[in-house]
């Protein structure tokens, strides 16, 4: 029995790897069509991943049902989704269609394999746990055998090449032995880990990993503590933040299942892991809330993009697991119990959702495109913020519906800015293409904006035009832009300081440019040559203090009252015949 189920799996692992390589060598390729390789693809990496996780406690014919089972309707769904784009194996090039696959399948498979174990139990708790964690473990021992393979594979060629013989280092160069020398070894670590059961088990990892709660608990709670303190400004400034919370929350939703295990026998008895459980479980609700405010923030601000709604979603379904946990936490003796039952719920209500999202009904790059449009024509945002790359090449055909639509509008009623944005998106090829060319219009625009907002003292010593700022990055022009635009009762708020700062250099060819950065005034010494600005921008140093950047905050009215002075600093140079050496930054 174990010597065919050996053979079964280090054969259907080399097969199923051989067909993975074949599916991905002809990726691109007018062999298959767009939406036959999609398909495809996605019903082999589904049917040999299960086939190959449910082997060893279902029998051969029992695991490829299971495979089928899960491999029909989730390549069904993907290959729906994949109408969502001209070209379906464009679906495969967004993170998310990956992530919500496989999402499907790691909580489907469990239920598939309880299902197929006996009928009356396939939501069973305690057989559910069991069965996913040995999968999990049984996978994690299989890849170990495989990177020890290669790892030994590869010393051996090194040994083998010092006599001259290259025979492993040939099969190295050719990707479909190597491929399906992997998957057979993958089968063969998968069936000695299941042989071995009773000594490769979940329960050394699962003690290991409870021990961990308490320092989340830790970290978590002293953060939820920091909150009255710290302020919620700086949380919600960043998206990553979000993304942070939400893995937090994750995290501690899995080490209290992780330590509740199958049942009270085997789960933690300790009072204190069991406080520290059922802390922790009221902790949850205000992370995933906390993630869930930080996306509805950022989306207030910039609107829905895949990402945002891929993040939100996954903020509700954290919030309604942590509701859950806290509910159940709340209760008496049952509590342990209680929270086991919810991980079946949350579980099946997790694989719906996922389910929705390969269906129209969340259709993120839908949702993204109308809610960017919609802002645009609310006038919410400018043309400069739509993400028209985005529109182009990532959004698939709702992004399209939105181009013709700006196009449609464009014509009705001409916006400029719109106008010079789409014409960059006709010609470029590539997406940093676009950037480059989005780069150089808004580095024209800013000098439009820019210049006239600068006062020059003294009055007339030189006019600005902005010929002379060509030669400087953007950021850096954004960053005066941003300054100069900080007008306080109606005066300037950037001054162009021209005078004999530095020896060599003509006084009109140099200059101290003094701007506001919100409350406070930065000064930058910038000079010419041929009547352009070099890009070599130096910030000022106080002499007197051994500071740099220390500026007046009322530099820029003092220099416009004349309340200043140009005076020597009493540096001195090393002169040899017509070079001068002075220390600088």
């Amino acid at each position: 029995m174990e010597f065919g189920r050996r053979a079964f799996l280090i054969g259907f692992g080399a097969i199923a790897a051989f067909c993975l390589w074949v599916l991905a060598d002809s990726w691109g390729d007018d062999i298959l069509g767009a939406r036959v390789f999609l398909a495809l693809f996605s019903f082999s990496a589904v049917l040999f991943g299960v086939s190959l996780a449910l082997t060893g406690p279902l029998s051969t014919g029992r695991s490829l049902l299971g495979g089928l089972m899960l491999a029909v309707p989730v390549s069904a769904l993907i290959s729906w989704a994949g109408f969502r784009f001209d070209e379906a194996s464009q679906f495969l090039d967004e993170p998310s269609a990956l992530a919500i696959g496989g999402l499907i399948v790691l909580f489907a498979t469990p239920f598939i394999s309880t299902l197929l174990t006996d009928r009356e139990s396939w939501l069973d708790y305690e057989a559910l746990f069991d069965t996913a964690w040995t999968i999990t473990v049984r996978y994690i021992a299989g890849w170990l055998f495989v990177g020890a393979f290669w790892l030994v594979l590869i010393l051996s060629n090194a040994v083998l090449e010092l006599v001259g013989i290259d025979i492993i280092d040939v099969l190295f160069d050719i990707d479909w032995v190597r491929f399906a020398l992997s998957g057979a070894v993958l089968g063969l670590g998968l069936a000695v880990a299941y042989e071995l059961r009773d000594y490769v088990s979940p329960r050394l990892v699962l003690r290991l990993l409870r021990l961990l709660l308490p320092i989340v608990l830790v970290v978590v709670a002293i953060f939820v503590a920091a909150l009255p303190f710290r302020g919620l400004s700086q949380l919600f400034g960043d998206f990553s933040a979000a993304a942070t919370l939400m893995w937090a929350a994750i995290a501690s939703i899995s080490l209290i299942s992780i330590a509740l295990d199958r049942d009270d026998d085997y789960g933690i008895n300790t009072y204190g892991m069991k406080a520290a459980a059922r802390s922790l479980a009221f902790l949850i609700p205000v992370l995933a809330a906390l993630a869930l405010w930080a996306v509805i923030i950022r989306v207030s601000a910039y609107s829905w993009t895949p990402d945002r709604v891929l993040a939100a979603t996954v903020a509700v379904v954290l919030l309604l697991y942590g509701l859950i946990y806290a509910l159940a936490a709340l209760r008496g003796r049952g509590w342990r119990r209680a929270i086991r039952r919810s991980n079946v719920t949350m579980a099946l209500i997790s694989l719906g959702v996922a389910a929705l999202w390969l269906t129209p009904v969340l259709n993120a790059e839908r949702i993204s495109a109308k809610s960017q449009l919609q802002r645009y024509v609310s006038g919410e945002a400018s043309a400069m913020e739509l993400p028209l790359w985005e529109f182009s090449a990532n959004w698939g055909r709702a992004g399209a519906d939105v181009l013709a639509q700006l196009y449609a509008m464009q014509e009705a009623n001409p916006d400029p800015e719109l106008a010079s944005r789409l014409a960059a998106l006709e010609t470029a090829e590539t997406r940093y293409g676009f950037e480059q060319d989005i780069g150089n219009l808004n580095a024209r625009n800013r000098l439009d904006r820019l210049v006239p907002l600068i006062a020059v003292r003294p009055e007339g010593a030189i006019t600005l035009t902005k010929e002379m700022f060509q030669a400087l990055p953007d950021y850096r022009l954004e960053r005066w832009e941003e300054g100069c635009r900080r007008t306080i009762a109606d005066e300037p708020s950037c001054v162009w300081l021209v005078g004999p700062f530095l020896p060599g250099v003509e006084a009109r060819d140099q200059a101290v440019l003094i701007f506001d950065t919100g409350g406070r005034a930065q000064a930058n010494y910038v000079w010419m040559k041929d009547g352009v600005i070099q890009e070599r921008v130096r910030e000022l140093y106080d002499t007197t203090s051994g500071d740099w950047g220390l500026v007046p905050f009322d530099a820029v009215r003092r220099v416009l009252e004349g309340s200043f002075s140009i005076a020597p600093s009493g540096i001195s140079a090393l002169e040899f015949d017509d070079i001068r050496l002075v220390p600088g930054n």
